[in-house]
């Protein structure tokens, strides 16, 4: 409970109001404010098969639409078509076998970098290349279909309609640790 101490601080404001819009550099809530913001987090809640809220990316296109086949990351933190935007427990980093904090800490360790990535070479967005994200997803798919969690025709919460498993790690937790030590810029797009 060492967190509520936070909402005390000077530069801190909890906001209660419904969100009505999201700009580029504040959120507008539909009582008419518009507070200045520099991250947003949004907690989705229980939710494994669908994205609880609208996001659009390069040209218009929704994470709704992009993931109407299968719900895909890469590394479970970053989407192509959609710039600047990362998942904490996106697709397939949930576990059936350890911690999740382990998992979140190397998020937040892989998307820090990304962001001082950016900062250093003062890059406007970065974005996963396509051939990146689908060569990762397909070996992950890959993965899973040799787990308890597909073998024998079980079907469960992790599973889309296909029977693709697109919520649990399908490997040791350590190996996750190791592939989001260090933020991979070489698989990037960059916009100055």
């Amino acid at each position: 409970n060492d967190w509520y101490s936070t909402l005390q601080k000077s530069n801190v404001k909890l906001i209660t109001n419904r969100i009505k819009q999201i700009k580029s550099h504040s959120i507008i809530t539909y009582d008419g404010d518009e507070y200045p913001v520099d991250i947003i987090i949004w907690s989705t809640g229980f939710q494994t098969q669908k994205f609880p809220l609208p996001v659009y990316g390069i040209n218009g296109c929704s994470l709704t639409e992009q993931w109407s086949e299968t719900i895909q990351a890469y590394r479970g933190v970053t989407v192509p078509n959609f710039p600047n935007f990362f998942i904490l427990l996106g697709p397939n980093t949930v576990l059936g076998h350890s911690s999740v904090i382990i998992m979140i800490e190397s998020q937040i360790n892989y998307i820090a970098q990304a962001f001082l990535y950016m900062d250093q070479n003062n890059l406007r967005s970065i974005e996963i290349k396509e051939d990146i994200y689908e060569k990762f997803n397909k070996d992950l798919q890959l993965k899973l279909k040799r787990t308890v969690w597909q073998k024998g025709g079980c079907h469960a919460w992790y599973q889309d309609a296909k029977g693709n498993n697109t919520s649990l790690w399908p490997d040791f937790t350590w190996i996750y640790i190791l592939l989001m030590k260090n933020f991979d810029y070489e698989n990037y797009i960059f916009r100055t």
